[in-house]
C-alpha cells in the first residue's frame, strides 16, 4: 500500500488507530539472522553473506544439508560476528544496506512519524494486553485472540546461546535504541506472547 492509499484509506475510516510494536534488539537482531542470513538459500543476501566471512570471520552453512550438522557453539560465534557486524553496518561503516529486518527502531520510527505518528508505541511483552485495550478505545470487542510468538521458529533458540559477549555486542550496535527507549539486558520473558489475530465487533 503506498502513501497515498493509505491517506485515502484513512480518510474513508474515521476513528481508526495506528500502532507499533517495539522489540527487543537482541531478539529482533537474532531473527533477522536466522531469517535472512543463516539460510544459504534465501535471495538477496549472498553479498551480506561474502562480506560477514570476508571481513569478519563468520562462517555460515554453505548448503541446507550442511545447516543440519549446526552446532550451538558455531551458532553462538556466527551470531557474535553478525552483531559485530551490524554495529558498522548501522554506524555507516560498510558499503552493504541496512537491511530493513535489522534496521535501528529508532530510524524506523522516525520514517513512520513523518508520515503518521502512531497511537501507541508497544512494547513486544506487553503486546496482546495493549492491542486489546487500543481495540476497546476504537469501539470495538475482541471475541476471540490467537497467541503465538514473535521469534521465528529457529532451530537454536537465543536463550541456547545467550552470552555476556553477545549481550556487548548487541548494546554496541543498538547503542542508540538502547538509550532512547531505556533496553535492558534481553531477558526471556521480553519474548513475550503476541497477539496474532483477533475476531473483533462493534460495541
Amino acid at each position: 500500500m503506498t502513501q497515498k492509499e493509505l491517506r485515502r484509506w484513512m480518510r474513508r475510516h474515521p476513528g481508526h488507530r495506528s500502532f507499533t510494536v517495539l522489540r527487543h534488539p537482541l531478539t529482533r537482531a537474532y531473527d533477522a539472522f536466522c531469517q535472512t542470513v543463516m539460510p544459504p538459500d534465501v535471495a538477496g543476501y549472498g553479498d551480506i553473506r561474502e562480506a560477514l566471512y570476508a571481513r569478519y570471520g563468520v562462517a555460515l552453512p554453505s548448503s541446507p544439508d550442511l545447516a543440519a550438522s549446526w552446532t550451538t557453539e558455531m551458532q553462538s560465534a556466527a551470531f557474535l560476528g553478525f552483531l559485530r557486524f551490524l554495529a558498522g553496518n548501522l554506524g555507516g561503516q560498510t558499503s552493504l544496506r541496512v537491511d530493513y529486518s535489522w534496521a535501528s527502531q529508532g530510524a524506523f520510527l522516525s520514517a513512520i512519524a513523518g508520515f503518521v505518528v502512531p497511537d501507541r508505541v508497544i512494547r513486544e511483552d506487553a503486546a496482546e494486553a495493549e492491542l486489546a485495550q487500543l481495540l476497546e478505545s476504537a469501539g470495538l470487542t475482541v471475541s476471540e485472540r490467537f497467541a503465538e510468538s514473535f521469534a521465528c521458529d529457529a532451530e537454536i533458540g537465543l536463550a541456547d546461546i545467550r552470552s555476556e559477549e553477545i549481550d556487548a555486542a548487541c548494546a554496541e550496535a543498538y547503542r542508540r535504541d538502547y538509550i532512547f527507549f531505556g533496553f535492558e539486558r534481553w531477558r526471556p520473558d521480553d519474548q513475550a506472547a503476541r497477539a496474532l489475530g483477533a475476531s473483533v465487533s462493534s460495541v
